[in-house]
């Protein structure tokens, strides 16, 4: 990275560069890096603070919009905490108020708990942990991102939002969040259990956290993922990203075809005529050839075969908890949302998204 190389002249940085061009969406980019350091000098001792929009818009107006807005950047990179107590996850999720690093604010102290006083608390409160972060972003949007999240002003997405948090009690603001950030084009890192890490399920490298674990899973249930047959690509889907198509039921093969009304006919016949030919006799199954015959199974007793026929198939069970999709699966599914996945270079996942999406 050359983010603080200098150039020959008067010792500018990257940093400086943007900041005296009044270029507050390049600086934005430059300071969300997390080696970035916006306290560094150049040759003569300026600040990038000092430099701000000396080469900036020649209107007046656009010079001062830009300045302000790169000076609101210089105050620090902000960002929107979503915690919940580290051994309940069940507990009820704090929105913490938008705070800086670099002006020593923490998530924690940021929580403003929504629950019962301390006071009134049966038990001590539970240690926080951050479940979700978004940012950085200047103050003034963070502030406005936090407003948004805690109580959105349309009606209608007020009720959209409480929908969400009474349908999803551990993860609704989390979801919200997530949503929110990709409207207003910031950061989201979301803690996942299953991967003892926060990321990004949607980034190229959530997806490659998300495959290493599958890869990991495969293993402990010692069978390969079964390979999927791509679909040629559509819409938003770009080189080298594969496309898949859920079954439907105009998919299925049909007895009855509209296009040959001759072998519509003749099958009809076929199956009327071995109707009329039919006795309860025949279907009775004679107790000595039990076992050359299929029997008809319970549900339960289905379901538990199933089971051991993907067991037997291996990459079948491939799902993040247990022996068929979950409420994690879902989560994860709904986290990925419309995130491209290349099929070539992350196989597991795309066989499970496949199969999810099909629950």
């Amino acid at each position: 990275l050359y983010l603080h190389a200098r150039d020959k002249g008067k010792g500018y940085t990257s940093i400086h560069f943007a900041s005296d061009l009044g270029h507050h969406r390049t600086l934005e980019v430059l300071l969300s890096h997390a080696k970035a350091d916006a306290n560094v000098l150049t040759r003569d001792g300026r600040s990038v603070a000092e430099v701000v929009c000396e080469h900036g818009p020649q209107d007046e107006t656009e010079r001062e919009r830009a300045r302000l807005a790169v000076l609101e950047l210089l105050e620090g990179q902000f960002y929107v905490p979503i915690l919940r107590p580290e051994d309940d996850d069940s507990s009820p999720a704090v929105l913490g108020q938008p705070f800086s690093p670099s002006q020593g604010g923490s998530p924690l102290r940021s929580a403003e708990m929504a629950t019962t006083p301390v006071s009134e608390q049966r038990h001590p409160p539970s240690p926080l942990r951050v479940n979700g972060v978004a940012g950085p972003m200047s103050p003034s949007r963070a502030h406005e991102f936090y407003a948004s999240l805690k109580r959105p002003r349309a009606r209608s997405e007020r009720l959209s939002h409480s929908a969400v948090l009474r349908s999803d009690w551990d993860r609704g603001l989390e979801r919200l969040g997530r949503d929110l950030a990709r409207r207003y084009g910031v950061n989201w890192q979301e803690r996942w259990s299953f991967l003892e890490m926060r990321c990004d399920l949607s980034s190229q490298d959530g997806l490659q956290k998300l495959e290493e674990f599958f890869a990991t899973r495969e293993k402990e249930l010692g069978g390969p993922v079964r390979a999927l047959t791509p679909v040629t690509p559509t819409g938003r889907h770009g080189p080298g990203e594969v496309a898949f198509t859920t079954p439907t039921h105009s998919s299925r093969p049909s007895v009855f075809n509209p296009a040959t009304p001759d072998a519509t006919d003749s099958a009809f016949d076929d199956m009327m005529s071995s109707l009329e030919n039919a006795t309860l006799e025949d279907n009775v199954t004679p107790p000595g050839d039990a076992c050359d015959s299929p029997i008809l199974e319970s549900p339960a007793s289905a379901m538990a075969n199933l089971g051991s026929v993907r067991a037997s198939e291996g990459s079948a069970l491939l799902y993040i908890f247990g022996v068929e999709p979950s409420k994690h699966d879902q989560d994860v599914l709904l986290a990925i949302g419309d995130a491209a996945i290349n099929a070539v270079q992350f196989p597991r996942v795309a066989d499970w998204y496949q199969r999810t999406q099909c629950f």
